[in-house]
């Protein structure tokens, strides 16, 4: 299936970052690493604990929850790109085949191949970090597939269907990258959950 995809990137230009007062470098440097100091433990256990296969991420929930959030909302621009999208066998997919997993409601793997002409700027750099942060995951000889799988980064894109609907693919990973020098956005992603509206 040719067709073309939407590409969250989280915009940081029309964003609300004010800050009530004055700040010289040395105060902005002393709120940094007030903050690290803050949270370095909780994510040390964090990070060690996952390493080690200790699912803790509901206690990370509790902490953030007891943080004031005075962070802005996060609000994403979507750029499109021309992808072909592939089955696990290499085969073209169809609006059938996304209806059917739909209706499934379980995880299933595509191959993409995003056309690098048809890509913004900023949303080329968007899935060049993605692919090399999961690269990062797979090359750690330390992690077992298992464990590998479970931390890879996710992301969610929209897929337009020949209908006229849009499948929102949910919690993707990179399972495994087929990039070359002619197709530099050629991959395998597990799809976590995927809705069609």
């Amino acid at each position: 299936m040719l067709t073309k995809m939407k590409i969250p990137v989280i915009d940081t230009e029309h964003g609300q970052y004010e800050y009530a007062g004055k700040l010289t470098r040395e105060e902005f440097s002393e709120m940094v690493l007030d903050k690290f100091w803050k949270t370095n433990s909780q994510m040390n256990r964090y990070v060690n604990d996952l390493r080690n296969g200790v699912d803790r991420r509901g206690r990370m929930t509790d902490y953030r929850e007891r943080q004031v959030d005075d962070s802005p909302d996060i609000i994403y621009d979507y750029y499109e790109a021309e992808v072909v999208i592939y089955n696990s066998k290499k085969v073209e997919v169809t609006d059938e085949f996304f209806q059917e997993k739909f209706e499934a409601g379980k995880m299933f793997l595509l191959i993409l191949n995003i056309n690098p002409n048809s890509m913004d700027g900023d949303a080329e750099s968007e899935i060049r970090f993605w692919l090399d942060d999961s690269k990062k995951v797979h090359a750690d000889d330390a992690l077992d597939d298992k464990m590998k799988l479970k931390i890879l980064p996710k992301r969610g894109f929209i897929i337009e269907l020949e209908n006229g609907k849009e499948a929102l693919l949910n919690g993707c990973k990179i399972l495994q990258d087929y990039a070359d020098s002619k197709y530099p956005f050629h991959f395998a992603i597990i799809v976590e959950k995927i809705d069609i509206k």
